[in-house]
This record gives C-alpha cells, sequence and structure tokens, in this order.
C-alpha cells in the first residue's frame, strides 16, 4: 500500500494535463488460475469496472486465461457471469459428444461404459491426458468466432497475454499471439488431466506449473501499476489427505510457489478471495456464484485504493472501455462509447454503433457479438486431414454450401459426425474472416483404430456384473467395423457384430449372440419355477439412425432355446403355463425408438417412446398357427417439470400377444427392475422382485413423482397399476395389479446409486433392492 502511496503522490502533474489520456499511467490486471474457483476473477473486475479504473492489459494463467482473454475480446462482466453460469461444465471438461447430437442408439451405448480406452493404428493406448478438451477446444472456438486465424492480442480490444509451460523443458511460455482459443486452451491443459496443445512446434501444458500468477508478464507488456486477483489459499508445508483434484493442485501450487509469491510483491494492489469451501473442479452454479460475489466484496474491501488508483489514470468516472480496431495499437487513439452501449445479449445499440464509428474500414465486431452469433455467411469450405467420401457424406448430412448462411448448430454437427462417426480423436473447426463472409475449416488428427470399453455394477439381485466391450473400425471404402461384448456375471451373454454403413445413417447389421439364464419365475411374489436355459440368435438387420432423437431398425433373425432344468414348486403355480421345450424360431420383426431425453438417469426434459412388431414361426414352411404367432408392444414415457426440483413421471406401456399356445419364452413377462434383464419383453413393475408371467394382452402405467435436492440426490414415490386378460376384447373384465414404492438415488461418475423400497398387492410383502452402476 506504501509504495503505491508514494508512487502516485509523484504523478501529480499526470492528470491536470490535456494530453492525460494519452499520458496516463498504464493499468494492467492480472487473474491467477484455479479451475471454478477463478469464477471470481468476474466480481473482482465488476469492482475495478465500477471504480472507474481502465484497464490497458490483462494477463492470466489458466482459468483465469479464460475470463482474462473473453474479457479483452469485448465481453462484459455480466455476460460473463451469465456463460460460466449456464454452461455445461461435466460436459465441457469431458469429451463426451453431447447427449442431443447422438442417435438413440449411441445414447445407450455410451450410458454403459465407466472407461474407454481408446487405440490408435498403432494398437497403443491414447492416454496422454484423460481428457483431450474437444467440448472444451469446440466452446472456446464458439466464443471466439472471428479470432479463429492467428493474430497478435494485442489487436484484441483490450491487449492480452497467457501463460503455458513448455513440457520439454518446464519452461514458461507466454502467448501474446497466435489462435486465441488455442492458447486460452493450452494454458489450462493440466498434465495427466488434459492432453497437451501443440502450438508452434512446442508441446504446451497448464501455465500454473510455472507461473501461475503473471505479474511479472503484465510489467512487461507495458503495465505501470497492476491490480491482481488470486483464489489460491495459503501456503502450507503438510497438506491435508484429499482425492487426486487435491493432490494436482498442491503439485501446481508446489512447482510455481516462488514465483507466485515474487509476483503477489510485485502488485500495486493484491485482491486474495478466499476460496474456503471451493474446490477446483465444483463448477455448480451454486459454487460458482459464490466465488463471483466473494471476488466482488473482497474487490470492495479495497475500494479506497482503488479509487486512488482511477485518480492517478485521470479518467472521469464512470470509466467506460474504449472499442480498438484492426491495426490499432495499445497507444492509439480509439472511439470511447457511452455506458450503456457496452456489448449485452439484450442490447445492441453497440452493433448499431459501429458502423458509424468504423466509417468504411471492415472491423471485427466485439466478442460478445460474435459468440452470440447463431449463423454465419461462409464463403468457402475446407476439410483438413478429412478423405473426400467423408467430406461428401458430411456436406450432404449437414447441408454445408459455399455462399450461404450456415448456423453454428450445424457446424456442431459436423464435428460430432467426425469425432463419433468417424471416430477422428480431435476434430474442430475454424471460422477466418474473408472478404464475402467467412472461410470455414474443418481439421481432424488421427483416427481410431479400435476403442475398448469397460463397465461394472453391483446390485442386490445378481451380486457383480462386469461388461467388456471392443470397437474396431476399418477405414475402407465403405466404414465398417466389427463389435465385441461379453457380460461376466451369472446371467453371463457375448455378441459379435459386423455393421457397414454404406450411407451415413443407413446400416447393414449381421450379428451372433449367446446368453447363458438361470432365472426365477414367480407367481404371486412367490416362486413358481426355476429355469436354466441357454439362448442363441442370429440375424440380418437394416437401421436408420438419425443424428437426433430416432431411429428405426427392421430384421430377420433365428433362435435356439436349449433348456437343462425347470424345476417346478410342488403347488404347480405354473399348471396355466406349459413346460419349456427346446425348440429353434425365425422372427421377423420392425422397431420404432424416439429419445428427447437430456438424460438416461433421472431426466429433466424429453420424452421416450419405443415400439416393435414381432412375426415369430417355428417352421418357415407354415406361417401360421398354430406355429406362427406375432406380438405388438409400445412403451411411452414422458418428464413434467413442476418448478426447479421436483418432476411428474408417467409411463404407459402395452403388450399384446397375437396367436393360440405360444411358447413360455414368448409370453408376457413382468416384473423386476430392470426392463429385458431376463427375457427381450420384460417390462420392470414395481413391487414384484422377479418377473411373473400373464396372460396375452398387457397394458401398464407407472407415475413417479421425483424431488431433486443437493444437486446430485433423488427422491422418488412411485405408483403402478396393470390390467392383463387373454385378449383384447376381455380387458373390460381384465384382472388388475398394483404396486408402490420410494426410491432414493444419487448420480456419481460411475453410474447411479440407487436404492428402493417397495410393496405389490400380488406379493403382499415388501421388497428392497439396492444398485451402484449404469443399467446393462
Amino acid at each position: 500500500m506504501l509504495p503505491l502511496c508514494l508512487w502516485l503522490c509523484s504523478q501529480p502533474v499526470r492528470a491536470q494535463k490535456g494530453n492525460a489520456a494519452q499520458n496516463r499511467p498504464r493499468v494492467g490486471l492480472v487473474l491467477s488460475g484455479g479451475g471454478a474457483k477463478g469464477a471470481a476473477h468476474i466480481g473482482v473486475i465488476r469492482a475495478v469496472e465500477q471504480a472507474g479504473i481502465p484497464i490497458d492489459y490483462i494477463a492470466g494463467t489458466s482459468m483465469g486465461a479464460i475470463v482474462g482473454g473473453l474479457y479483452a475480446m469485448g465481453y462484459t462482466t455480466d455476460e460473463l457471469e451469465q456463460l460460466v453460469k449456464m454452461q455445461d461444465w461435466e460436459m465441457l471438461l469431458s469429451d463426451k459428444s453431447p447427449r442431443k447430437q447422438l442417435s438413440p442408439e449411441q445414447r445407450e451405448r455410451k450410458g454403459r461404459y465407466i472407461l474407454n480406452i481408446p487405440l490408435s493404428r498403432s494398437a497403443k493406448p491414447k492416454m496422454d491426458g484423460f481428457v483431450r478438451g474437444r467440448n472444451l477446444g469446440n466452446m472456446l472456438a464458439r466464443l471466439t468466432v472471428g479470432y479463429h486465424d492467428s493474430i497478435s492480442f494485442d489487436s484484441l480490444h483490450i491487449p492480452f497475454a497467457c501463460v503455458a509451460t513448455n513440457l520439454a523443458n518446464g519452461d514458461e511460455v507466454v502467448l501474446r499471439s497466435g489462435k486465441l482459443s488455442a492458447a486460452i486452451r493450452a494454458s489450462m491443459a493440466i498434465p495427466g488431466v488434459f492432453t497437451p496443445v501443440l502450438m508452434e512446434g512446442k508441446t504446451l501444458v497448464d501455465g500454473g506449473l510455472c507461473n501461475n500468477f503473471p505479474v511479472d508478464v503484465a510489467r512487461r507488456m507495458g503495465a505501470d501499476i497492476v491490480i491482481g486477483s488470486t483464489v489460491q489459499r495459503v501456503f502450507n508445508d503438510t497438506m491435508q489427505q484429499g482425492g487426486i483434484q487435491s493432490v494436482v493442485q498442491q503439485l501446481i501450487s508446489i512447482s510455481s510457489r516462488r514465483k507466485f509469491e515474487e509476483n503477489i510483491q510485485l502488485c500495486n494492489l493484491h485482491i486474495g478471495v478466499n476460496p474456503k469451501g471451493v474446490s477446483t473442479m465444483d463448477f455448480s452454479p451454486e459454487k460458482l456464484d459464490t466465488m463471483i460475489r466473494r471476488g466482488y466484496e473482497t474487490a470492495r474491501q479495497h475500494q479506497r485504493t482503488l479509487q486512488q488508483i482511477a485518480l492517478a489514470t485521470g479518467v472521469h468516472f464512470p470509466y467506460a472501455p474504449k472499442l480498438r480496431f484492426p491495426g490499432q495499437t495499445p497507444g492509439a487513439s480509439s472511439v470511447r462509447l457511452p455506458a450503456d452501449t457496452l456489448c449485452s445479449p439484450h442490447s445492441a445499440a453497440l452493433a448499431s454503433a459501429l458502423p458509424k464509428l468504423q466509417g468504411s474500414h471492415p472491423s471485427r465486431p466485439t466478442g460478445c457479438q460474435r459468440g452470440m452469433q447463431s449463423d454465419f455467411q461462409v464463403a468457402s469450405i475446407a476439410f483438413d486431414h478429412i478423405t473426400p467420401a467423408e467430406e461428401r457424406i458430411i456436406r450432404k448430412a449437414c447441408k454445408l454450401a459455399e455462399h450461404s448462411r450456415i448456423t453454428q448448430q450445424q457446424i456442431e454437427h459436423a464435428v460430432t459426425l467426425l469425432n463419433e462417426r468417424f471416430l477422428y480423436l480431435d476434430a474442430h473447426y475454424s471460422l477466418i474472416e474473408a472478404e464475402q463472409g467467412y472461410h470455414l475449416l474443418f481439421h481432424a488428427h488421427e483416427r481410431l483404430a479400435s476403442e475398448l470399453g469397460v463397465a461394472a455394477r453391483f446390485d442386490t439381485e445378481e451380486l457383480a456384473a462386469i461388461l467388456l466391450n471392443a470397437n474396431f473400425v476399418f477405414r475402407t471404402h465403405v466404414p465398417t467395423t466389427i463389435d465385441l461384448a461379453a457380460r461376466l456375471t451369472e446371467q453371463y451373454a457375448v455378441r459379435g457384430s459386423l455393421t457397414v454403413e454404406p450411407w451415413l445413417n443407413k446400416q447393414f447389421n449381421v450379428f451372433y449372440e449367446f446368453r447363458h439364464r438361470d432365472i426365477d419365475v414367480n407367481h404371486k411374489g412367490r416362486r413358481a419355477s426355476s429355469l436354466v436355459f441357454q439362448q442363441q440368435q442370429a440375424g440380418l438387420a437394416y437401421a436408420y439412425r438419425q443424428t437426433r432423437n430416432f431411429d428405426a431398425e427392421l430384421g430377420l433373425k433365428f433362435q435356439r432355446f436349449d433348456f437343462n432344468d425347470v424345476l417346478m414348486n410342488d403347488e404347480g403355480t405354473l399348471a396355466a403355463f406349459p413346460d419349456p421345450v427346446s425348440d429353434n424360431y425365425f422372427t421377423g420383426y420392425v422397431r420404432l425408438n424416439y429419445n428427447s431425453q437430456d438424460k438416461a438417469d433421472n431426466p429433466t426434459v424429453g420424452s421416450k417412446f419405443v415400439a416393435t412388431y414381432t412375426f415369430t414361426t417355428d417352421n418357415l414352411t407354415c406361417l401360421k398357427r398354430p406355429h406362427a404367432f406375432s406380438t405388438v408392444s409400445a412403451t411411452w414415457q414422458t418428464v413434467m417439470a413442476l418448478g426447479k426440483r421436483f418432476a411428474l413421471l408417467p409411463r404407459f406401456s402395452g403388450r399384446l400377444v397375437l396367436g393360440k399356445k405360444v411358447p413360455f419364452i414368448f409370453r408376457n413377462a413382468v416384473g423386476g427392475h430392470l426392463e429385458g434383464k431376463y427375457l427381450e419383453q420384460q417390462l420392470p413393475f414395481v413391487g414384484l422382485s422377479h418377473f411373473e408371467l400373464f396372460r396375452n394382452a398387457l397394458v401398464s402405467c407407472d407415475v413417479k413423482f421425483r424431488y431433486h435436492f443437493l444437486t446430485r440426490h433423488y427422491a422418488t414415490l412411485l405408483g403402478a397399476v396393470l390390467a392383463e386378460q387373454r385378449d383384447v376384447r376381455h380387458l373390460k373384465k381384465a384382472h388388475y395389479a398394483y404396486g408402490i414404492g420410494l426410491h432414493y438415488g444419487y448420480e456419481t461418475k460411475f453410474g447411479p446409486v440407487q436404492a428402493a423400497l417397495s410393496y405389490s398387492g400380488e406379493c403382499r410383502k415388501p421388497t428392497f433392492y439396492m444398485s451402484v452402476g449404469f443399467d446393462f
């Protein structure tokens, strides 16, 4: 504080002169790294603005680079706050494709595996970072449209610099030019978490390893006064036990501790925000809001010092940021707009003012305008390291054409296809300004040869289960994949399939599957029989898999059932159902699938609909009864939000068997907790712990009333009713069954943890069920 006062006292004349605006001391703002805690920088900047202080330079590391870089482009603090709080950070900090851009079949697959290991064509695992940063890179690209070419960061609204670390030798790398989004991405590439970024022949990782608070960088940029914002805890010689995040954070802190402390001494004003209760990776809206508020309140505690700095700059209150246009240097004169024309999603004042200010000189719009732009006039389109066949498919599927307006959604759809359908490890895009619009360039690097998936779950029925999957991709003229899967548990199974895709979203599939079943069949809640049998099926299918929400499948399959042991209880409660007989069956089927739900577990919006028709015979020479029969089934469920925390989830299901003397294995089966766990047609029903057999005509309805609390916790009240009869005509005289239950769920990265207590009028006793992990 004393050095600042002495410095200010030595500069009394500058504010008096007419050319004070040009000769005033330059102010630099420095923002430290800190992950989610770095949201506090937004509050600090807001307080600095309100104090009337002009910001002439910005330097940042990691999260400070994101906030600082976007602010340097022209985003306001209100826009930055909205951006960080509205993002799905769990998605951004992963390589998962947005669920809405996947087909229902892809969503089901992505929702199973807790570990995916990509293999290159050399068969070496590509695990140089757990996350390649695809989603984060695409988000930064979306927010920095217009700066996708290589530029000097001095040409931004405010000159900007960020810091990365050269992985080869540990040297500090100050980034003041290049592609802005890549520079920010490099500054926050935490080793072992994110893959490094290649820039100018260097392999770059998180700048926090060498300089997590780059005050010295701001000084070299030309700052006379430096205001610094940090979100680090006090350095301790001992560390309490913590998770991997705490360990990584501590290692970064240790590696740059001395420089961090030296840079604090170089600040004229150091604003240290207390991060208590907020971890580096806690990006929940509540914690982000907490840090933004703390940043503002902490900065306001230094209000007197901020006012002294404002007076030293000679800028009248309130300060309005200046717009800098291409070709202007930091010291050149520039146009100042009134404070009410700051770029905002709710104001078009800046957009209308720009042409008058610029005259005939074509200028980049401010960053906030680009980041909120939904479509672009594209003059040309090019593909880098992408085959001509893939280019044709993407152009057609995404309706990309030169000299037309292309939406952000179309561009991101194309990137999703490159990542998910053509399995490129790193696909992204650039929008570079051209004379008649933008030049759109898609980049792709290194395609997968295969991918290994691992899933695991535990429940009170099967105890433990493991699912292993290997997906092999062949770079043939017609895209071809081989998929192998094995389910290791009491109900073990193996499956193999070969898929060719001559046209996008149109697939031909050949498959074989073997399953071992060891199941109990209940009647009125009591075990009626135990069955041990093997099921084999092989088939051919044609599938249309639209990228969003809908897919359809038409197929033929051969099925073989071999029953080894059939144990009946003494009461003969299955007398109405013939004994299972080993036999062969031929089935043709049509399946329609629609899914717009945002999550597989505990969805908050969207609906799901599945309809299936099958025709089965045990004799291809006789397609009439009693050798043949048909089934029709459908399920529809939706989510009805009742405020922020409550939701109503109704589901309606029905299945009709058309035929007499239908084999046991194809009858209506209801019960259990997972759909299709024991038999393909099995429907879950609250209160029935194991499945029971019902007659040919069946309809059911269940309703869930769900309460969402403490971010990841769910409590649900369930009620269900079903009606069954021998055919549709007699449903008015149907037999009814009901069930009620109470369900608790907790979401984790390894799948949901669930516990359920339920009761049904069929078994007339409470049942308890618990599971950990994704369903499969």
